[in-house]
């Protein structure tokens, strides 16, 4: 890091935060991530020419950090929602430290190491033989001259970092405990505590490989633990059972956070398979009341489904012929996630009931219930309404708009969008609100709940791998993760990291393997990208994607894919991490397309060159720092996380973090502002900005074949006014309207402040502007009626 050094804060105070930042330990951000470490923050060494005195200064410019013994996370101020010295300091547990012995010819030749070499080898860690290497392993690289081999050992352990250094080489690397082999990582402590001087009594050595398992949430490894220590000749009752106490705790923990993935995820047998494993005995009240509150929404969700099935079944038989094909699709495809879209009709229906067993007089007849069972199967249940006349329309009209989204050909679509445009008699805002519930146009029949190769359906065949949840079913949206692997890397490893992870919290997840077969660097292109953009298009129109949660992620030149793409096309996700990536010739150029696009970057601090050899070592962190100083200065909402002497590695002990930041992010629907057009091209700017042609669409504005670098700003006002302003090579703007944007009864005055041009205009929604824009991108949460076309 040459000069430049992370120290404690000052007593500077932000106005948010009580107490100041460098008081604290614990930071919880707006989106509900919670960091916890030391804060520092950037600064400088500056030594007095005349005294020679040392003096520290925070650099104003830099950015505030949580140290946590390991890693380095920064963030930006503007996002921080409280900072707390310890919120729990009165419960805080000791964490369960290991100290290993050093070699003894550590550092007799000590040569700072500035980058972690390229290995040729790397060999596993090993329990040595000798004891004052306790975990160990082989290194096989270009570490200095006349060193080609290192053994690298580890010399601290603890639940929340491993640090592991070289022999005659300065260079100490910090790894996290799911990094590691899970009984090889034990095995190492429990020969470390055979080996001690003065002798670690059996008890004691299981006691502290229980707690150590238990700090981790290794719950298994614990209960291993816990079984040998009853074995312990002089082991404790009372101690025992405390320990098992502790244990079924963290398991009743543990299974309350999987109760509510599998619940908020739709795997509802996932959810009473765990509530029979649930220790109701041993759990805390708040895990209790978790798995309660699940087992009782469970159970009205079972009793409603039994009965909108029963009801259905009786309105059935005396059911017009007209409706037949509308109630066998409701009975098919009725189930926990779809029966709420039914629940005007049931609560009419079950009141009817009554009243037949009453003997009074019907309110609704048959063809209005059958009306309130279709309209809400195909508007919501908000949007029902017991309207036998409407109930046909709507029914018509959806099985005319899946014959136009499965419909490749332009000419055709556009005759069946024209024949569907005249007979149209309803708003367009109820074609809007059934796009939201339309199943994918090409749905997949059943896939199988893993990991499978597929090619896309589009002209250009790119090849992917796809796993979707546990009761995977068309009728829901899911979360989505896309994969890019590092090229060279075999996409079904690149997939295995996150399989059962994604599986757990209901993500569907695809790996699309993009690099050639010789290729070794991302080389910044839009041919590059295409195939991803259309492995995306792809799983939106065969998936239930939900497409305001649609997530990147890449390691090594997929990591630079990823960040490029995003920057590119940051409306298509919710987010996008990148693990040991590059950001690219254009970071300084379109910083401020990430605005609404928070990024997730992890890098080894010791970062070297990239395989070609240039640029120089340490390119990697340089650059994210120098990019995130632009992002935590203007509040965006991204996380840098660096790691001590590490260098371009996969970080496995990230994967469970990125899957809770996820769980944190949507898409903003449609961002009444993009930029500031009133300040267009100074350095406090938001506008958006594109480098390549292919960069011609922002959330609710695109541009016709936009030449070199083009950037623009725009805002909708109050009273249908929206402001405009672009680069001076851009000559056509297009603007995708809703009825969240403006109001279509009224006029719609839109200005161009360079040049200066006033257009005052009145559109009309129009179904072909909406299907056609829903067949190419198959956004069902960004959904456009009208666009306007202007030129100058």
């Amino acid at each position: 890091m040459s000069r430049r050094v992370l120290a404690g804060l000052t007593a500077l105070a932000l106005a948010a935060l009580l107490p100041p930042l460098g008081m604290c330990e614990y930071v919880f951000l707006k989106d509900g991530t919670v960091l916890r470490g030391r804060v520092l923050r950037e600064g400088q060494i500056h030594r007095d020419p005349a005294s020679g005195n040392v003096v520290w200064l925070a650099d104003t410019q830099g950015f505030y950090m949580v140290a946590d013994g390991g890693r380095r996370i920064a963030f930006s101020h503007k996002n921080v929602h409280l900072a707390l010295s310890d919120p729990v300091q009165q419960q805080s547990q000791t964490l369960q430290t290991f100290t290993m012995p050093r070699q003894l010819n550590v550092f007799n030749v000590s040569p700072t190491l500035n980058r972690v070499p390229n290995f040729t080898d790397v060999g596993p860690w090993i329990v040595s033989d000798r004891p004052q290497i306790n975990g160990s392993r082989l290194l096989k690289g270009d570490f200095l001259p006349g060193l080609t081999q290192r053994v690298q050992y580890i010399t601290l352990v603890s639940p929340e970092v491993i640090l592991a250094s070289a022999a005659e080489i300065r260079w100490t690397a910090a790894y996290r405990p799911d990094e590691f082999e899970r009984s090889t990582l034990l095995s190492i402590l429990r020969n470390h505590l055979q080996s001690r001087k003065p002798p670690v009594s059996p008890w004691d050595q299981g006691l502290s490989l229980f707690r150590f398992c238990l700090q981790t949430g290794w719950l298994e490894e614990a209960e291993s633990e816990l079984i040998r220590l009853r074995d312990v000749p002089d082991a404790s009752t009372e101690t025992l059972v405390e320990l098992e106490q502790q244990l079924r705790r963290a398991q009743a923990e543990r299974l309350a956070n999987r109760l509510e993935w599998a619940y908020a995820s739709g795997q509802y047998q996932r959810v009473e398979e765990l509530l029979r494993q649930f220790p109701w005995a041993y759990a805390s009240e708040k895990a209790l009341r978790t798995a309660r509150t699940l087992q009782v929404q469970l159970q009205d969700r079972r009793r409603d489904l039994e009965t909108t099935h029963r009801l259905l079944k009786q309105l059935h038989a005396s059911a017009p012929q007209v409706f037949e094909a509308a109630l066998r699709e409701i009975t098919e495809h009725l189930n926990l996630d779809t029966v709420s879209r039914l629940e005007p009709f049931r609560l009419l229906a079950l009141q009817e009931e009554r009243l037949r067993e009453q003997g009074k007089q019907l309110q609704l007849s048959a063809d209005q219930l059958v009306a309130l069972a279709i309209t809400g199967w195909l508007l919501g249940d908000r949007l029902a309404e017991a309207n036998p006349e409407l109930a046909q329309q709507l029914w018509r009209e959806r099985q005319m708009i899946r014959e136009i989204l499965v419909q490749d050909h332009p000419r055709e679509r556009l005759v069946l969008m024209e024949k569907l445009r005249q007979a149209r008699s309803q708003d367009v805002d109820l074609l809007v609100q059934m796009l939201r519930y339309l199943p994918p146009p090409r749905a997949e029949k059943s896939p199988p709940a893993k990991l499978v190769g597929q090619t896309t359906l589009c002209s250009e065949k790119h090849k992917y791998f796809v796993q979707v949840p546990a009761e995977y079913h068309p009728h829901r949206r899911y979360p989505t993760l896309l994969v890019l692997p590092d090229a060279g890397q075999d996409a079904r490893s690149a997939a295995e990291p996150w399989l059962q992870p994604a599986a757990e919290r209901g993500f569907l997840l695809a790996v699309m393997p993009w690099a050639g077969g010789i290729q070794s660097t991302y080389r910044y292109t839009a041919a590059e990208q295409q195939p991803v953009l259309d492995v995306l298009r792809d799983l939106r129109r065969r998936y239930a994607v939900d497409v305001s949660r649609v997530f990147l992620f890449g390691f090594g030149e997929g990591g630079s894919l990823a960040f490029d793409l995003g920057m590119s096309h940051p409306d298509l996700f919710a987010g996008v991490a990148v693990m040991s990536g590059r950001p690219g010739p254009h970071q300084g150029t379109y910083w401020t397309n990430a605005q609404y696009l928070p990024f997730y970057v992890v890098v080894g601090e010791l970062d070297g060159p990239r395989r070609d050899g240039n640029p120089p070592a340490n390119e990697g962190p340089a650059y994210w720092r120098a990019l995130f100083r632009h992002w935590v200065q203007a509040g965006f909402p991204s996380l840098y996380i660096e790691y001590n002497g590490r260098g371009r590695e996969f970080f496995a002990g990230e994967i469970d973090d990125i899957f809770h930041w996820m769980s944190r992010k949507k898409r903003p629907a449609t961002p009444f502002q993009l930029g500031n057009p009133q300040i267009l091209g100074d350095f406090g700017n938001r506008d958006f900005v594109g480098i390549r042609p292919e960069e011609n669409r922002f959330y609710w504005v695109s541009f016709g074949n936009p030449p070199g670098h083009h950037r623009f700003a725009a805002q909708v006002f109050e009273g249908n006014r929206i402001q405009v302003r672009t680069s001076a090579n851009l000559r056509h703007v297009s603007i995708w309207l809703n009825s969240e944007l403006v109001d279509f009864g009224q006029d719609i005055r839109i200005q161009l402040l360079a040049p200066q041009k006033v257009w005052q205009v009145r559109v009309q929604p129009d179904v072909r502007v909406l299907l056609e824009d829903f067949y190419e991108r198959g956004d069902c949460d960004q959904l456009f009626v009208a666009r306007v076309d202007l030129e100058w």
